[in-house]
């Protein structure tokens, strides 16, 4: 398969909810023993242009829209702590394994064509639709089937003495019929013709029906092959009316609930009780039913479906999760019930204004695209074969938590339509953005968080320290704008402990510190829980999901792939990449692992290390890297043999398990002693320690190897 071009990516979704133990007990009003509560005083700095939307101008066919920077009451330029708060919560999300809440349960819809061999084209495209009648009475939606033949347009118009011009600009099923006047009684004769039958001699025929109409898609009538040319006749219904299958309606309702051509028909626009419908199975049991004989079709599969696939953990409200505790929550539909599910957050971002009066500029006209969860080369995970999962298919899945990665920023122009127009300017829009370089300063604000609360979200301000990442934040992360990176100031925050004497001896700097240290030993502590044997071994940094967010905010991986972060344009391509099979390549290398049984279940997990302990691992890590630099410094001035032997010694004291491949590694270092020069081989005094520490993994390949070193280096 070949490789897709989006300026989205997708994080990987764990197939486990992580929930902290203490989710029950969060609160503003009951204090942790360890909470802490305080103030960052944080900075931002624009590397690219950035748009934070405030005052907009809608699109008309005049004028492309335009969307104004967000500015306080007195005209100040100002990021919305609202906005900042969205960004740190999606990029935290999926590196702490959280629950994905906001995945509406729908079905998407298809209509496609063009390809052969897909469930559409086997349900729809190859078996003709029946015609047939819905009304509401008794208490449910009801139908009732009817023939029906087709009627040219032309026809219509010359018939019924249509202002041709009219009929053209009347694309839209509300347009027709109110151009018609309702649904139209005609008088006609059949004519079977090749591949259809046509109603003919209108107003002198033997047989009565209705005039039903449908929108046109593309071109008119009289513009090419493909254009749409024929509408409809429905006659002789039958008596007979059938309540409507539960599924049928579901699914339909999922395709039409929200357009304006069933607003307008449901609302009886056509004049008429009854609505004209398209539908496939017989009358008394319905499969599918649309308002077009190629109607769209509900996919088999929802969107909740296909996240159930990846784990029913992510639905299931009960897994709070730490983005949660953190930022809190609100389900509506919950609180509708009569339960209590809000949970308020307890960090709070204020505002951050520009400092000084920064420049804006205003991008040239351009289209934000807004891709369709109905794309499933991009929103679903494909197979490494030739075979092409749809949310038709058995257990799709999700791609995961989307994201557009960092790149240079560079704001196209649409390019022409197909037909060599000018793309319309209801759809364009210009966006006022901020110079690269400006600051923004402002606080974060947090109330009772334990340690590790806290500790995650200083990781997320930075990516744990990581100079060169950056954050995506605004409008026009598509085109590369607003790449920020978000500075902390220790010496400008404050912390406060809920025990007042457990912290008082240090600098908030040590604290800040201390919790994120706390975070990441929480979070190694989960990774060796639910990772599998091969990644026992690396930290949770080496996660998918860590490795792929961190991916996703280097520039310089951005600026390397920067032609594969680029929204298709024109309906050809997409129908190309369909046709190709092409997919959407992970954007980061690392290895899956094989989840183990205890993501089977939503993973429980307590902080246990204190701030106290932290710091303790703190100075021990600091300790070794001073003595790893001693080491590494006193090696210059080793012989060849002695440098061998210190970093044989190194290799076994840092080894966790001696593997066979580690076994045999050590082996031929100390063998390649035998190598070298005589005068750059150690003295026996030298070696004699690190060959006993050798000799006590007790591995026949590398005591072989100690004897015959030591032999060569014992005096003769």
């Amino acid at each position: 398969m070949t490789r897709l071009s989006t300026p989205y990516r997708f994080v990987p979704t764990a197939p486990f909810v992580l929930t902290p133990e203490w989710a029950e007990q969060a609160s503003h009003d009951h204090p942790f023993i360890d909470g802490l509560s305080g103030e960052l005083a944080i900075e931002i700095r624009n590397d690219t242009p950035l748009c934070l939307g405030g005052k907009q101008i809608e699109a008309t066919v005049e004028a492309a829209g335009k969307v104004h920077c967000n500015r306080t009451p007195d005209g100040k330029l100002a990021i919305p702590g609202s906005s900042l708060k969205g960004m740190l919560r999606n990029a935290l999300a999926p590196v702490v394994f959280a629950r994905m809440s906001q995945v509406e349960e729908r079905k998407l819809s298809v209509r496609d064509i063009s390809a052969t061999g897909t469930y559409y084209h086997q349900n729809i495209v190859q078996k003709k639709a029946s015609a047939g009648w819905l009304r509401f009475a008794e208490g449910q939606w009801q139908i009732k089937g009817c023939s029906h033949v087709r009627i040219h347009q032309a026809d219509i118009i010359e018939h019924l003495k249509l202002n041709e011009h009219d009929w053209k600009k009347a694309d839209t099923v509300k347009k027709r019929y109110e151009l018609l006047k309702g649904v139209r009684t005609l008088q006609f004769d059949q004519e079977a013709k090749k591949t259809l039958t046509a109603a003919t001699n209108l107003g002198k025929g033997a047989i009565s029906g209705s005039l039903v109409v449908t929108g046109q898609p593309g071109n008119t009538f009289d513009k090419g092959r493909s254009a749409k040319k024929w509408e409809f006749v429905f006659y002789a219904p039958q008596d007979k009316w059938y309540p409507l299958s539960e599924q049928a309606l579901t699914d339909f309702l999922f395709v039409h609930e929200n357009s304006e051509e069933w607003a307008f028909l449901r609302n009886q626009g056509h004049q008429q009780t009854e609505i004209p419908v398209f539908f496939h199975g017989t009358v008394g049991d319905v499969k599918s039913m649309g308002l077009a004989s190629m109607y769209r079709l509900a996919q088999k599969n929802s969107l909740h479906d296909a996240l159930r696939n990846i784990s029913a953990q992510h639905l299931d409200a009960n897994n709070v999760d730490l983005t949660e505790l953190l930022f809190g929550r609100l389900q509506p539909e919950q609180a509708e019930a009569g339960n209590d599910w809000g949970l308020r957050g307890r960090v709070n971002i204020g505002l951050f204004q520009a400092a000084g009066s920064p420049e804006t500029k205003w991008t040239v006209e351009t289209v934000l695209s807004s891709p369709k969860a109905s794309f499933h080369p991009a929103y679903l995970q494909q197979p490494n074969d030739d075979s092409y999962t749809t949310l038709d298919s058995k257990a799709p899945k999700l791609q995961g938590w989307k994201r557009y990665p960092v790149k240079p920023d560079y704001v196209q122009s649409p390019p022409p339509m197909e037909d060599g127009k000018e793309i319309s300017n209801k759809v364009k829009v210009s966006l006022e953005t901020i110079n690269e370089n400006t600051s923004f300063t402002g606080k974060i604000r947090f109330h009772n968080l334990r340690p590790v609360e806290l500790g995650a979200l200083l990781w997320i301000l930075d990516f744990g320290g990581k100079d060169e990442l950056r954050h995506a934040l605004g409008m026009g992360k598509p085109f590369g704008l607003g790449q920020i990176k978000i500075n902390l100031t220790a010496d400008n925050s404050r912390v406060v402990a809920n025990d007042r004497a457990a912290l008082s001896c240090l600098a908030t700097a040590d604290i800040l510190a201390a919790s994120q240290q706390v975070f990441v030993s929480y979070m190694d502590d989960v990774w060796q829980t639910v990772a599998d044997t091969t990644h026992k071994n690396s930290s949770w940094e080496a996660s998918p999901q860590v490795v792929s967010l961190l991916t996703m905010a280097d520039p310089v991986k951005g600026m390397q792939l920067e032609d594969e972060l680029r929204y298709l344009v024109g309906p050809k391509p997409f129908l190309e990449v369909k046709k190709n099979q092409e997919t959407l390549q992970d954007y980061a290398i690392f290895d899956q692992p094989n989840w183990n049984e205890a993501t089977h279940s939503p993973v429980l997990a307590n902080a246990n290390m204190s701030i106290a302990q932290a710091r303790e691992h703190a100075d021990l890590v600091a300790q070794q890297q001073q003595e790893k630099a001693a080491l590494v410094a006193a090696r210059a001035d080793m012989l060849a043999g002695e440098k061998i032997l210190s970093e044989v010694k190194e290799t076994i004291t840092d080894a966790e398990d001696l593997t066979k491949t580690l076994v045999g590694n050590i082996a031929k270092e100390i063998n390649s002693i035998a190598n070298i020069e005589p005068e750059e081989r150690p003295t026996l005094e030298f070696a004699e320690p690190i060959l006993q520490l050798a000799e006590g993994c007790d591995k026949e390949r590398i005591n072989k190897a100690v004897k015959k070193i030591r032999k060569l280096l014992t005096p003769e």
